[in-house]
């Protein structure tokens, strides 16, 4: 198993392996990236040159081949809310209304992808995170790249 942390200059990456059914620590890299994400204004082109420019450096301390990858990226590259809903509101409502509560809240014409977990207890909510599909997708290419 694998964790990528992603911060606005740094990659942060941890692989663990599965012994005697306890998770093990084996391998961590730190890497800088070449420019920070911030300064690049959600341009799709440098993002994806930047993201892919650190990643081959993680990959040459940690091997991403037939590992589950979990990724981890910067508040301020996202968007979440937690969202209650009514009893008499279905889970694919829920969802939708935490969606549409996003959408509502941060206007954007970027194309984004939605992320979230339903809490069922007492009070049912939603929490959703929503994040632009230029860093999803070149993360999701780079690490299918390299094997994960």
């Amino acid at each position: 198993m694998i964790h990528l942390a992603i911060s606005d200059s740094h990659l942060f990456c941890a692989q663990w392996i599965n012994q005697n059914g306890k998770p093990l620590l084996c391998s961590v890299s730190y890497k800088a990236l070449p420019r920070p994400l911030s300064l690049l204004n959600h341009v799709e082109s440098e993002t994806i040159s930047i993201l892919n420019a650190g990643l081959h450096l993680i990959r040459e301390d940690i091997s991403f081949e037939g590992e589950q990858v979990y990724v981890t990226l910067p508040d301020q590259f996202t968007q979440s809310v937690s969202v209650p809903f009514d009893q008499d509101m279905t889970e694919n409502d829920g969802w939708s209304f935490a969606k549409w509560t996003l959408d509502q809240r941060w206007s954007s014409d970027e194309n984004h992808e939605y992320f979230g977990r339903l809490f069922e207890s007492e009070n049912r909510h939603v929490f959703s995170t929503r994040v632009p599909t230029i860093f999803t997708e070149p993360i999701k290419m780079a690490i299918q790249e390299l094997g994960g």
